[in-house]
């Protein structure tokens, strides 16, 4: 196949693009050291304001899921890439374990500990934690390089640089790029905009280089992110569209068999994703339009044959390939060798079904739908300049094969970002490169009329001063006032206002990367009387597992919490945030849900020693374990039916009460009894009341004991209480 697309493009095609890019006019030298200033000036700014984290905190790694990557990186480090890959986690998801290296994207892992090798190798002394803290800003340097020249090759130069200085500031990118966000996203975007950008080369020029530097990138995001199904669909989609508006040829050919079977085999090489490119649904149509283009390709073989032959190829032979493949892939779901979609893909599809039956995904913050004020959170005055620039791109496709696939990126995008709040990172690249085209468009086309206009009038006032007459001005003569160009004044507006609109969109995304995107998920920042007060508690509380538990002891939280007692506390959980078993984390949800005898009934087997719950009761912090409960209990209630009942924990108006009006069994809930336990002698900051809860807006007097558990630590703001496992009392004597 490679030899066949060698011979196919590269003796015509090739000398064709030496050809063209002879013919290209270079930039003077100034305009290249003003490019050069402008990309280095958006670089520096990627890098700087995802340094807030530092300044405002410390090096340190933020959110839960970095957590887990960082330990991972660790021990690829220490242990090396052999050990790694069949690495089995002892002390997580107890007593199962997890083999890491067969259900792990190692992407991540693999360049951090390559970059901190050859760190060390040129004598620079860095820790493992440092390298992790300030990969995200590393590669958004890269991305923002990588989203010119994808601008560039599917617009002009001027678009390039406004998506270079978008795309370093943006908030919809920066979320997940700044100090310490050490996650997949991190690096997996840049893969993308690289995947895409050797796509859109490889279909111009038709060269097997962009093909297998396409399948090159893409296999470096596969390896990063599970969202990696996204970018081969969105190049099967263009592949797809480019067939079905006719403008096909042998360019298409190339890059899209090229892309796809050099990187098929090398998917199927990392151990998590497996046969899943040959097994599963979502793959199912990069493979369909793989026949599609290879069908295209010989019926331009079979038009140069006799018309008999044609004929007969036409008539019988097309269509009996089409049938064969359509039977085959139902042969192959109904048998069960193509696998369905998997649940986080389903529900991005039928949006009720997460809700409904798979309550784990619908109770993750980021798995809901998108609301309107995210996405201008996230892309401010970008919004507005979004559908402009799509609609300038819809009105210059003849002709263009590769302005389809702006077209495709973005409404699938615009779908996808919508139905997920997590997945407003995808779109964030096609709206910067959207905006950057509509701010080009409209600056240029107004800065080049005010331009021509000053010209005209510069060579109308000298030919004027040529042709004039002397004469002695007389005294008292005024000159008559001239009439003001009401038109130059308005497209010096227009440009002053798209100026404005800039400028707000940079100070706008600063301010969000530095207000909502820099903080460590475990310290919390509120105001107390008008004061701000910084709660450090989960480090303290992760502080004292370490120091004063034994190093084998284990651990239950829920299981948001699971990363972060792994990697700051060092011991042993029974559920952590991969939640690949959903039964054990029903099971830790009904212990939760269940009285104290039946908790331990329920924990007794799991090896149990201390029990962490959240409270934000005092501090006044939301998102606390009282207020996951429900979620808990929607959860064990889909794998035991029978033995708990969201309507026991809910008054008759729906909602949750904590005080006098609390139900009977959200009282007699181990969640309830430890996030509660002595605070109805406790005061809220800012409260004189004993036993107020001001995130519930409730007080809780009722006193009550504790029989299977004791308290074992308490933090300085009540976030984060640990109590300990009493030993079942012996058995009376006979």
């Amino acid at each position: 196949l490679i030899n066949t697309c060698m011979i196919a493009s590269e003796s015509v095609q090739h000398q064709q693009h030496r050809r063209r890019r002879s013919q290209v006019p270079q930039l003077p030298p100034r305009a290249m050291a003003l490019k050069i200033l402008v990309l280095a000036a958006a670089m520096l700014l990627a890098v700087l304001c995802r340094l807030f984290p530092v300044a405002r905190f410390e090096a340190t790694i933020h959110e839960f899921d970095p957590w887990f990557n960082y330990r991972a990186t660790e021990y690829l480090v220490e242990h090396g890439a052999e050990a790694f890959m069949v690495w089995f986690d002892d002390r997580s998801w107890y007593p199962l374990g997890r083999p890491v290296g067969a259900t792990v994207y190692p992407g991540l892992m693999f360049t951090s500990a390559a970059v901190y090798q050859a760190l060390q190798a040129l004598g620079i002394s860095v820790s493992v934690r440092d390298v992790c803290v300030f990969t995200g800003p590393a590669f958004s340097v890269l991305t923002t390089l990588t989203t010119y020249a994808l601008t560039r090759e599917l617009w002009n130069d001027r678009a390039g640089l406004l998506a270079a200085g978008f795309i370093a500031i943006v908030p919809g990118y920066t979320s997940r790029s700044v100090a310490g966000a050490y996650d997949n996203e991190a690096i997996a975007i840049f893969a993308m905009l690289l995947t895409f950008y050797f796509w859109i080369r490889a279909v111009k020029t038709g060269r097997l280089i962009f093909g297998i530097g396409a399948a090159l990138a893409y296999f470096y995001m596969a390896a990063a992110w599970g969202g990696y199904v996204f970018p081969i669909n969105v190049i099967a989609l263009h592949a797809l569209a480019i067939l079905v508006t006719g403008q096909s040829d042998r360019r298409l050919w190339v890059a899209y068999t090229t892309f796809y079977a050099v990187s098929l085999p090398l998917l199927v090489q990392i151990p998590f994703i497996g046969s899943q490119p040959l097994r599963s649904l979502e793959h199912i149509g990069p493979l369909g339009v793989f026949g599609l283009v290879q069908l295209r390709a010989i019926l331009g073989i079979v038009s140069n044959l006799a018309p008999a032959v044609r004929h007969t190829v036409l008539a019988v032979g097309v269509p009996a390939a089409v049938a064969a493949g359509a039977g085959a892939l139902y042969a192959l779901v109904q048998g069960g060798y193509v696998a369905p979609l998997t649940g986080r893909l389903y529900s991005l599809w039928n949006t009720e079904y997460a809700r409904e039956s798979m309550p784990i995904i619908a109770s993750v913050a980021e798995h809901q739908p998108t609301p309107w004020g995210t996405f201008f959170r996230d892309f401010h005055l970008l919004t507005g300049f979004f559908a402009p620039g799509l609609w300038i791109v819809v009105h210059s496709l003849a002709g263009r094969a590769d302005r389809l696939f702006i077209v495709l990126y973005a409404l699938t995008a615009v779908y996808f970002a919508a139905v997920m709040v997590r997945l407003v990172l995808l779109l964030a690249p096609i709206v910067v490169i959207c905006s950057a085209i509509s701010c080009s468009h409209l600056l240029s086309a107004y800065v080049a009329a005010v331009k021509a206009e000053e010209s005209a009038a510069t060579i109308a006032a000298a030919s004027e001063s040529q042709h004039a007459t002397p004469s002695t001005p007389q005294t008292g003569h005024l000159e008559p006032p001239r009439p003001v160009d009401e038109a130059k004044m308005a497209r010096n507006q227009v440009v002053l206002l798209v100026a404005v609109a800039l400028v707000l969109f940079g100070v706008h995304s600063v301010w969000v990367t530095a207000a909502m995107h820099s903080s460590p998920s475990y310290i919390f920042a509120n105001r107390v009387n008008g004061s701000r007060v910084i709660r450090d508690d989960y480090r303290e509380a992760y502080s004292w597992l370490r120091q004063n538990t034994h190093p084998d002891a284990r651990v239950m939280a829920w299981w948001d919490y699971g990363y972060q007692l792994a990697g700051m506390a060092n011991r042993t959980t029974i559920v952590d945030n991969n939640t690949w078993n959903n039964t054990h984390i029903a099971l830790v949800g009904l212990a939760f849900a269940s009285t104290e005898e039946r908790a331990i009934e329920i924990i007794r087997p799991l090896g149990v020693d201390y029990v962490l719950v959240t409270f934000g009761g005092v501090a006044g912090v939301g998102g606390d374990d009282i207020a996951k409960l429900m979620w808990m209990v929607r959860i064990a209630a889909g794998e035991f039916p029978d033995d708990v009942f969201e309507s026991d924990f809910v008054t008759t108006s729906g909602n949750i009460a904590v005080g006098g009006n609390a139900t009977a069994k959200l009282r007699d809930s181990l969640m309830y009894k430890l996030s509660y336990y002595r605070f109805w002698e406790a005061h809220a900051d800012g409260h004189a009341e004993a036993g107020y809860d001001p995130i519930r807006h409730d007080r809780v007097t009722a006193p009550f004991t504790l029989s299977r558990f004791e308290e074992a630590f308490t933090s300085s703001s009540w976030l984060v209480r640990i109590y300990r496992v009493l030993p079942t009392p012996a058995a009376p004597a006979a």
